[in-house]
């Protein structure tokens, strides 16, 4: 049970950087949008660069 006790930990820990990550995402993309826009008001195709939720971040970070 000790593994499994290990990958939870490193697997909550991965959802936290994935948190962090995200919320530098949405800042610096507020803060380097050409029109001043929020990430609420950025268009689709702004939109399709940034991961759709917490799933996808931490499938892109396991592939790494």
């Amino acid at each position: 049970m000790g593994k499994m006790k290990e990958m939870s930990a490193t697997i909550e820990q991965l959802r936290i950087a994935a948190e962090a990550i995200n919320e530098a995402v949405i800042w610096l993309t507020e803060q380097f949008s050409s029109t001043g826009n929020s990430v609420t008001e950025a268009s689709e195709s702004e939109k399709q660069h940034l991961p759709s939720n917490k799933t996808d971040i931490l499938s892109a970070v396991s592939k790494t």
